[in-house]
């Protein structure tokens, strides 16, 4: 009685330490994702202010094509009418360099929206996969406080259910094969326990792996957005 008593503790001891160890591995990636979550609300409002802070093409130009009218002539003394304005070739080449600038910020603009709402995408997707995360962590907590308890509820029903004993064990005889089968009974449920653990562990590992690749993942997006658009810069 006392080694079952001290077997058990021994197990639960065990289990709950493994549980526990499981429980800190995934609250620490919970908070790497929620830090990368940030990051990513960060890029996006840094992103979107750049786009609304985008001057307005068409005002910018309007001033400068008046500018870019010809220079007149000076007016001849004794003459009553004024020479006609002769545009001059550098002029028409500096406004053919503004409509190419305009062009230009144009496309920024578009590539700065585009990759504005691919980050918004990437976003959503990731707070899916945190509240998918948190689910599986509820559901690992309520699967193991069952199987403790469904374990305990076995060994009290195997306590007060003593096995069968024959009149032959009544009188000091012992059944070598009845003391077998009831060792090789006992064998196989530690293996289903020991099974149901390694299987449990083999599912946490397959999770946390799972979210370590997302997490890479996501992290090579951010870097190859930001370096995109520091080389378009």
């Amino acid at each position: 009685m006392a080694m079952c008593n001290i077997f058990r503790l021994t197990r639960s001891k065990k289990k709950n330490k493994v549980e526990q160890m499981q429980k800190d591995e995934l609250d620490q990636v919970l908070q790497r994702l929620q830090l990368e979550n940030m990051e990513l609300k960060r890029e996006l409002e840094r992103r979107k202010a750049a786009t609304t802070s985008t001057p307005d093409l068409d005002r910018n130009i309007s001033p400068t094509r008046r500018d870019t009218r010809g220079a007149t002539l000076p007016r001849l003394s004794g003459q009553t009418n004024y020479v006609r304005s002769v545009p001059s070739l550098k002029s028409a080449q500096s406004q053919s360099d503004v409509m190419d600038e305009a062009r230009a910020l144009r496309l920024h603009k578009q590539r700065l929206e585009h990759r504005s709402r691919i980050l918004e995408q990437q976003n959503e997707q990731l707070e899916l996969q945190l509240q998918r995360l948190k689910k599986v962590i509820e559901q690992q907590k309520e699967n193991g406080s069952r199987a403790e308890w469904s374990a305990e509820r076995d060994w009290a029903e195997r306590r007060s259910h003593p096995p069968y004993t024959s009149s032959h064990e009544e009188n000091g005889l012992y059944d070598s094969s009845a003391r077998s089968r009831a060792s090789e009974r006992a064998g196989w449920d530690e293996d289903d326990g020991l099974g149901h653990d390694s299987s449990r562990g083999t599912r946490m590992q397959s999770l946390l792996a799972t979210v370590d690749d997302l997490g890479r993942a996501m992290e090579n997006l951010v870097v190859s957005v930001v370096y995109d658009s520091d080389q378009e810069q």
